[in-house]
């Protein structure tokens, strides 16, 4: 929520709507919130900065009955659904769509209906097929949409696994053409197929592609950045409380073996300096435009906003503090941030 007031500036006037109540299961459990405070936290965040044009709110990666129902009570209205846990192996080597895709088609059926059965609202439905190792092609892409249409679930996007790598904190690693290429064959299949969106994941700071995006969808897309928002809180603690960054710089280093097991990502830690040894002024180049730095901070967030001292929160009470007391400065650097992401998306 705190970061909301940055969004906002960043997509006013654009044309662009802004999703502000936005985390999975998988972040909120390693932050350890619900549903009910991602909710109330961007609200009080749209009622802090005088938004009044409506925004979004997405239960990002849901993948039980059990994830639909928390987030529907919560009152979320977008609901993305991942089959990601039940393609297996024999799916991943199926030569056919129906081979790779069928499990994850039930799953998909189920969860909408539960969706359906628990919102309190009017909702969208969004389907998940980017957090596998092979590219989604048109021809999967046809098939998943097509089946749930006979089971009577239509769906609002879909998020396909591109080629190239859509790695955390970084920008778009590949050839843009062929990512080009692939975006508006898919964004073809969706026309065909009634017009859902594409939805691209782990969209922050893929600056090379943003305005192939917006050339091949036509506009019907939808980013999500996540955990550039995080980047940005950081910077505000190199730039004023650099003892504090190098405290966060310190444990993220330990911690990245672990955390990063389910990102995909190239990171190395060899090539990321001890925090202790770089200077003040230095702390914001070296740890928060170099890929491998970012990538760290990236991925061990969760390890940072839980960790505990005796019977204290380590850093996250002192962050909050920072960002309450330097919001200024916050609204700025996300300001800018996010602005660089929304100005080709809006052209």
């Amino acid at each position: 929520g705190l970061a909301t007031p940055g969004h906002l500036a960043a997509v006013a006037g654009s044309g662009l709507f802004p999703v502000l109540a936005q985390q999975s299961i998988r972040e909120m459990t390693r932050t350890r919130r619900t549903p009910d405070e991602v909710m109330d936290d961007a609200v009080f965040g749209v009622l802090q900065a005088g938004w009044t044009r409506g925004f979004g709110a997405d239960a990002d990666h849901l993948k039980t009955p059990g994830d639909v129902d928390r987030c529907a009570a919560a009152g979320f209205v977008l609901f993305t659904l991942d089959g990601t846990d039940v393609i297996g192996s024999r799916e991943r080597r199926g030569r056919t769509p129906a081979t790779r895709w069928s499990r994850a088609v039930d799953l998909f059926t189920g969860l909408a209906r539960r969706v359906r059965a628990r919102a309190r609202v009017g909702f969208e439905l969004e389907v998940s097929m980017d957090e596998l190792p092979f590219e989604t092609t048109p021809t999967d892409h046809r098939y998943v949409v097509t089946e749930l249409l006979k089971r009577g679930v239509r769906i609002h996007q879909l998020a396909p696994r591109f080629p190239g790598a859509f790695e955390k904190g970084v920008d778009y690693r590949g050839d843009v053409r062929t990512f080009e290429r692939a975006a508006a064959a898919h964004a073809a299949v969706a026309r065909s197929l009634g017009g859902h969106k594409l939805s691209i994941h782990s969209g922050s700071d893929k600056f090379r592609i943003y305005r192939a995006v917006a050339r091949a969808t036509a506009g019907a897309f939808h980013l999500k950045t996540a955990g550039t928002s995080w980047l940005e809180a950081l910077r505000v603690a190199a730039r004023c409380e650099p003892d504090l960054f190098r405290e966060i710089a310190a444990l993220a280093r330990t911690q990245f073996g672990r955390d990063r097991a389910s990102y995909h990502i190239s990171a190395r830690l060899s090539r990321v300096p001890d925090a202790a040894r770089v200077a003040d002024v230095a702390l914001e180049r070296r740890f928060l435009i170099k890929d491998d730095a970012r990538q760290v901070l990236h991925v061990t967030f969760g390890s940072v906003l839980t960790a505990m001292e005796g019977a204290d929160w380590r850093f996250r009470d002192r962050l909050r503090e920072l960002l309450v007391r330097e919001e200024d400065a916050h609204v700025a650097v996300l300001a800018r941030h996010l602005g660089r992401h929304v100005r080709p998306l809006a052209r």
